[in-house]
């Protein structure tokens, strides 16, 4: 009874401050950093306000039938993108420029879950192909 579900519809971007463990979404390393919750289907886009003063940053999304695009605007943090995916993904690129399983981003399987830290604050464009 101290759980409660939550639904998240196709398209939705939700920003997160993760310091601790307890959500499932993050840990301790990810303090500093907005975590982004993706779930692919429909397009999309969200802004965030800082509540430091230090501006906002904007995540949008593009579906494609082969790949999902995620172009990050205006980040004043770095980021962490958690995507929701049914299987590791053939390949991942950041401004075009190739990333690596294990280190630049982590697929979990049981939680189908795609995990890719940006280590400072970066705008581009972050491209999966399915």
């Amino acid at each position: 009874m101290e759980e409660f579900p939550v639904y998240i519809r196709e398209g939705a971007i939700v920003p997160m401050n993760i310091e601790r463990n307890y959500t499932g979404f993050g840990n301790e390393t990810s303090k500093g950093r907005i975590t982004w919750l993706i779930y692919p289907g429909i397009d999309n886009q969200f802004t965030v306000y800082h509540p430091d003063k230090t501006g906002s940053s904007t995540v949008s999304m593009i579906n494609h039938s082969k790949s999902v695009e995620l172009v990050l605007k205006d980040t004043k943090k770095p980021s962490i993108l958690n995507v929701r995916m049914d299987k590791l993904p053939m390949k991942i690129t950041f401004n075009n420029v190739g990333l690596k399983d294990s280190i630049d981003y982590q697929f979990d399987i049981k939680k189908s879950r795609l995990v890719v830290k940006l280590p400072k604050q970066a705008d581009g464009v972050l491209k999966i192909e399915k």
